[in-house]
């Protein structure tokens, strides 16, 4: 009874003074607390959200070079860019007789674990239906070759329109679909839209002439290009001084990014000799965006600071926006006789 009267009497006491509580000082210290744990725990969870995407990334890569070089192993000699474009500039007397419009990558396909998707593809006809590219500012760019098929009607539209997430970076946030229409398309008016890829080969990326890749100077010449050849004994400057594989953006201002399974209007491939990496400018463009790359061939990516790519010895490099552009270039290149083992440090 004692002990009740006494617990009543604190009670009573209580409510006669009050029960303290936080006041509005402490509680907006609290909050600015809290504010500030937030405010360094979000980049630090967003740099290990984009190193666990670039690991993601190069390991993608990886696994296509790999995709690359099992090929050779095979083939004897190193997959084409692409083959027989309908829409490449001065076609009189240079296409080839008839017009598919494919993608290298098509021909990887069973080294990287695609075999069920590449036994789907009927190789006779083409996968997209392009023999245009674009007459107001690049003529003659009509082709002078007919169409091999028809993609729609041959099912190979199926394998065009396929999300492969070996062809995807997971830092790119822009759009992976190209638009029906245009002369980027799959088949004008069919409602398709092709796949982008991230990775593609790298080319000589100014150069969209029909059939030229055998003509271009070995200053200057990439391991790939329109039906292009490549031997491995061809890479006189070293499988490690020279970059394969490159990555580029889904977004790009001038032109488009090229879809994995064929080959479009100046869908080329990536050349990183072009200019420096992640480069968002272009003449005509109203602002630069980060992540949308200037022009076609650019390479960039949105990572942050550089892109992923994959030299001819299978291994993957990430290359910095500090690279200049003289150093891409001969790293470009398979067979200058220049020495960019003393210029370039990985």
């Amino acid at each position: 009874m004692r002990g009740s009267t006494q617990l009543a009497q604190r009670l009573s006491s209580g409510q006669r003074h009050g029960l303290r509580g936080f006041t509005l000082i402490e509680l907006l210290v609290v909050i600015a607390i809290i504010a500030v744990l937030i405010a360094l725990l979000v980049p630090a969870v967003q740099k290990v959200r984009e190193a666990a995407a670039r690991a993601h990334c190069e390991n993608n890569l990886k696994q296509l070079g790999l995709g690359v070089i099992n090929y050779e192993a095979t083939m004897k000699k190193f997959p084409p860019a692409g083959r027989s474009y309908g829409w490449c500039q001065n076609p009189a007397g240079n296409s080839d007789p008839k017009i598919y419009n494919s993608n290298g990558w098509l021909e990887v396909l069973p080294f990287v674990e695609q075999d069920g998707l590449f036994k789907k593809w009927n190789q006779a006809q083409c996968i997209s239906n392009s023999l245009e590219g674009n007459t107001g500012c690049c003529p003659p760019v009509l082709a002078t070759s007919p169409l091999a098929g028809d993609a729609v009607t041959s099912g190979n539209s199926t394998i065009a329109i396929a999300e492969l997430s070996i062809f995807r970076c997971p830092s790119d946030t822009g759009s992976p679909y190209l638009p029906d229409g245009f002369y980027y398309s799959i088949k004008d008016g069919s409602g398709l839209k092709g796949v982008k890829t991230d990775y593609d080969f790298v080319v000589q990326g100014n150069n969209y002439r029909c059939n030229d890749w055998s003509k271009e100077a070995a200053s200057t010449k990439r391991m790939f290009g329109e039906n292009s050849n490549t031997k491995r004994m061809w890479i006189s400057d070293g499988t490690s001084n020279t970059i394969m594989l490159a990555e580029t953006t889904f977004e790009v201002y001038n032109g488009r990014c090229p879809p994995w399974a064929y080959r479009g209007w100046v869908q080329v491939g990536i050349d990183p000799g072009l200019t420096v990496i992640n480069d968002w400018t272009y003449s005509s463009a109203p602002s630069t965006v980060p992540g949308r790359l200037g022009s076609w061939a650019r390479m960039g990516s949105l990572h942050p600071s550089g892109a992923c790519s994959c030299f001819a010895d299978g291994s993957v490099r990430f290359l910095t926006e500090t690279l200049d552009k003289t150093t891409l270039s001969r790293l470009s290149a398979m067979a200058d006789g220049l020495d960019t083992a003393s210029t370039y440090q990985p």
